[in-house]
């Protein structure tokens, strides 16, 4: 696999942002409580049997105006070193990953928390303080699992000093990575190249590729040259883009080498200044000249270009059109453009911005 991007360690002491295709392989070494679906955006259980959800009592809205979620955990589940995992470990992941604990970019759901607790050993109970509705798609991204075992003495070393080196110097989030993912990190060269091997205690079965090597590349266009020569056999998205992406499309598609899948992406979008003290043109802060301005963009011309000749891709709605909601939508959408509303654009036509390119030659 190939990548553009630096990786200066994993799981939360890492930084969050997507560009250059490292963390769309999150899930090769590392599991969440939920997941999506393989061919949709619906949550499923990973390392819990299911997501929560209202209908089946997982979710519950109490008296005081909380939210309570309880995810039921597999049985059997163990990090890549054979020790097992239990809802302490991700009491414990609240601990060292919350507000309380050392500062990072990632764990989304966590500063909605009031509270984590484990029932006994596979159930796990996290409260709100509020309706949240991300509540029961706790990913990685959003409630990372760190193993108490690995990070303990680390921990406590951070209580008693507030020195959050004590936590973050740790090997654990380099070299001696152990999660409980398919594949577990065991050459660690972060200017270079970081190996996986499988993990045959995985729990949902062993994998059925031994090794898999990342690639880091400092630029898409050598990037793109090593997919062409086969060195590389596949790049996930945002590690390919603008200008590489739709190029290396074009040649696969004539030579059936490889196949280049381009999906609906990030929203891009432009918004005008809304500071009194710095915008020059008074008129801007009247949200009728907005819409007006909103109007007058050329969104298919400028998808044709940033997107590498796509312009059905431009974005006339904030939501994808793959998204179930999207259709619940429309009937608001139309209340917003009402004369006066200052709504920017007609409703249903599709999320775009910029393509995400995965790209794997043809073997």
């Amino acid at each position: 696999m190939g990548i553009t991007s630096a990786v200066p360690a994993l799981s939360i002491v890492s930084f969050g942002t997507p560009a250059g295709g490292w963390s769309s392989l999150t899930e090769v070494h590392s599991e969440g409580l939920v997941t999506s679906d393989a061919n949709s955006r619906a949550p499923v259980g990973r390392l819990a049997e299911r997501a929560p959800s209202l209908a089946d009592g997982g979710i519950t809205l109490l008296p005081d105006g909380r939210m309570r979620v309880v995810f039921n955990l597999r049985k059997g589940v163990t990090w890549q070193d054979g020790a097992p995992f239990t809802a302490e470990d991700m009491v414990f992941s609240h601990r060292i990953g919350g507000p309380e604990g050392i500062p990072q970019y990632l764990n989304g759901a966590v500063p909605f928390m009031s509270s984590v607790e484990a029932l006994d050993p596979v159930t796990l109970a996290v409260t709100y303080r509020a309706p949240y509705f991300q509540g029961a798609g706790l990913g990685p991204f959003m409630f990372w699992p760190l193993p108490q075992h690995l990070l303990g003495e680390a921990y406590q070393a951070f209580l008693a000093t507030k020195n959050a080196d004590e936590v973050v110097n740790s090997r654990y989030w380099t070299s001696d990575y152990v999660h409980l993912g398919p594949f577990r990190l065991t050459q660690f060269d972060p200017g270079n190249q970081l190996t996986f091997q499988a993990y045959d205690g995985y729990f949902l079965g062993a994998p059925r590729i031994g090794t898999i090597h990342v690639r880091i590349f400092g630029d898409e266009t050598t990037l793109f040259s090593n997919l062409l020569a086969g060195a590389v056999h596949l790049a996930p998205d945002l590690a390919l883009r603008d200008s590489t992406g739709p190029q290396l499309k074009g040649m696969w598609e004539g030579s059936g080498e490889g196949v280049v899948y381009a999906v609906e992406g990030a929203l891009r979008r432009y918004d005008a200044q809304r500071r009194p003290g710095v915008q020059m043109e008074p008129t801007t802060l009247d949200q009728r000249v907005r819409a007006a301005l909103l109007h007058t963009l050329d969104r298919e011309t400028i998808s044709d270009g940033v997107n590498g000749g796509n312009p059905q891709m431009a974005a006339w709605s904030i939501l994808a059109r793959r998204l179930p909601v999207r259709g619940d939508t429309r009937y608001a959408a139309r209340l917003q453009l009402q004369p006066g509303s200052g709504a920017g654009a007609p409703p249903g036509r599709g999320l775009g911005g910029r393509w995400r390119w995965f790209a794997s030659p043809q073997h």
